[in-house]
């Protein structure tokens, strides 16, 4: 038996002359636009410490390529090559995490992962394309550079790269709903 439902408004039973989709039935829809209609619905749900996690690994395998291409140059063909690699990026992102998680609760998880995955793309950018690191002395730089040298800076290839990096996690952070976990559960 089912639930009753807690509305005014009867529910409405399907007719049989009442078309299923607008100017089209639903032979005649295309592929593209039920692809497109499954991914307007599509709203994962997750728990903030599991998007902790996986942003963690994001953060440090996909926005570390120059340390990762200097640290594979720098270990050569040793043995155990693969191995050393993978841990090194496990605790990077064990360190993400610790170093996130006290920050993160209900009001602040998007709103500070949004940010962090942008400040992230755009700093992995620029550690690529100029081989620079960001320290205090370097954001500092950044907070006085005037509007002539940063157009210089802000190229297509910027744009594109930081899209590509930024949006497929930024899409998920925004489609994401937050599961709330009581303290002890999520430990």
């Amino acid at each position: 038996m089912s639930e009753p439902r807690l509305s005014i408004v009867p529910p409405r039973a399907p007719s049989a002359a009442a078309p299923t989709s607008v100017g089209r039935g639903a032979q005649g829809a295309s592929p593209f636009a039920s692809a497109w209609a499954a991914a307007r619905r599509w709203r994962p749900q997750l728990s903030i410490e599991g998007l902790l996690i996986g942003l963690g690994l994001y953060f440090a395998f996909a926005c570390n390529t120059p340390f990762w291409r200097a640290l594979l140059a720098s270990r050569g063909g040793e043995g155990g090559g693969l191995f050393y690699v993978l841990a090194l990026g496990v605790a990077l992102a064990a360190l993400n995490v610790v170093l996130l998680a006290p920050l993160l609760n209900r009001w602040t998880t998007k709103p500070l992962l949004g940010g962090l995955i942008l400040v992230a793309a755009v700093s992995s950018y620029y550690a690529g394309h100029f081989g620079v690191y960001f320290d205090p002395s370097m954001l500092r730089n950044v907070l006085r550079t005037d509007l002539a040298e940063a157009r210089e800076l802000l190229t297509p290839g910027f744009f594109l790269q930081v899209a590509a990096l930024a949006l497929p996690p930024l899409v998920l952070l925004a489609r994401a709903r937050l599961r709330r976990r009581p303290l002890r559960r999520a430990l």
